[in-house]
């Protein structure tokens, strides 16, 4: 017989299941019937046993799966047995690794010590490999070094001439600010006026050679003489400018303007530069033609060749330090015919002239006063012109 809750096998006429515990007199099937018949009896044939009393049939699987259950467990049991014990003979065999030696050209080396330099080793060749493949791969956000460099008329841009460039461009600071201390000992002097006043002097022309070569090269001391405002020589500053868009700055003195005056212009004195490793002046203002920097870092040169003569040029400057014209307008009333005319020109083609009458008021105009000419079409040409290059005023000039 079986025990009709756990399904355990028990011997016929016992009263409780050894297995599970369960009295079985409760369970007990009348005489003359039979339950769960396999005789192939039909349903109404067969005796119904109570919800909660499983056949035989039941009783037996369920005791099957009960099995099957802690055959498993025993199964996992003895893997993960089988697991430790494989764990600990690996780290048994790792650590008499590490505490043998070697024989390296009769030298005992332990064997741990190799295992280390060998990882460096390794380390040291994946991090090659990565920061070359990091190095070659171009950056998303940085511009491709075969993409032109902006306004450089497609000149490219790699790491290499950028640093030399900056090389370069920090020599020509340093020769620089070795012309502006120059000017400075003669601005800072005990009587710049005087100084001025001596050394401009003819005499005294080589002797400000020996002592102030880049100074006395530009018009320094042509201009600002004791003859001219005082204000002129308090009020020169200098200023550094990429001015010919070589990568490489220039310096710029100038006179800023007079005290009191409601204008930010003033006369460049001169512009030095640095070239073929030295220092020197490639630009400087004469007393009748002097010198303004434009936005467009042209020049402005106003000239005066006579009462009614005048002219405006703008220059650019070349990377070899020459100036090249681009622009011209003038004004002139000693034509032979006695007109007076305006001519624009640019870069040696003449693009308008005008013509008209003289007049006494335009004759008795005096070189610096140009009042006589306002109103004349010529004039109004030249205004048109000059108009169309403003001054520069965005530099950080710098006072001596």
């Amino acid at each position: 017989m079986f025990c009709p809750n756990c399904g355990e096998e028990l011997k016929d006429g016992a009263r409780f299941c050894t297995g599970c515990g369960t009295e079985l007199a409760r369970y007990a099937i009348p005489k003359g019937t039979q339950a769960n018949r396999s005789d192939g009896a039909t349903a109404s044939e067969r005796t119904t046993l109570p919800d909660d009393v499983a056949t035989p049939d039941e009783n037996s699987s369920r005791k099957n799966e009960r099995d099957d259950v802690t055959a498993a467990e025993v199964t996992r049991g003895d893997d993960e047995d089988d697991a430790r014990k494989d764990g600990k003979a690996r780290k048994a065999g790792i650590s008499a690794l590490l505490a043998s030696t070697v024989q390296l050209a009769g030298v005992a080396v332990p064997a741990f010590a190799l295992v280390m330099v060998g990882a460096v080793a390794v380390a040291a060749i994946v991090g090659a490999i990565v920061w070359g493949v990091s190095a070659n791969r171009p950056s998303e956000e940085a511009p491709s070094q075969e993409q032109p460099v902006e306004g450089g008329a497609g000149q490219t841009e790699n790491t290499h001439e950028e640093s030399e460039q900056e090389r370069i461009n920090r020599e020509a600071h340093a020769a620089l600010n070795g012309i502006v201390e120059e000017y400075r000992q003669v601005l800072q002097s005990e009587n710049p006026a005087e100084l001025l006043s001596s050394l401009s002097a003819a005499e005294h022309r080589q002797q400000a050679s020996a002592e102030y070569p880049h100074v006395a090269a530009s018009s320094f001391f042509e201009i600002l003489n004791p003859t001219s405002d005082t204000s002129d020589l308090e009020n020169v500053r200098y200023a550094f400018a990429d001015l010919d868009d070589d990568g490489t700055d220039e310096l710029v003195i100038e006179t800023g303007p007079r005290k009191g005056s409601p204008s930010t212009i003033g006369t460049v004195l001169a512009v030095h530069d640095f070239r073929n490793g030295t220092a020197e002046t490639v630009l400087s203002s004469t007393y009748r033609d002097r010198y303004t920097l434009c936005e467009d870092n042209a020049f402005e040169e106003a000239g005066i060749d006579g009462a009614i003569m005048r002219n405006w040029s703008f220059h650019k400057l070349n990377s070899d330090g020459t100036l090249t014209e681009i622009e011209r307008v003038s004004i002139n009333g000693m034509s032979p015919n006695g007109d007076l005319r305006g001519s624009h020109t640019v870069r040696g083609e003449v693009v308008e002239e005008t013509s008209e009458p003289m007049t006494r008021e335009i004759a008795s105009t005096s070189m610096i006063d140009t009042s006589g000419l306002m109103g004349t079409k010529a004039m109004e040409l030249a205004e048109k012109v000059i108009s169309s290059h403003p001054a520069r005023t965005d530099l950080d000039w710098q006072k001596f």
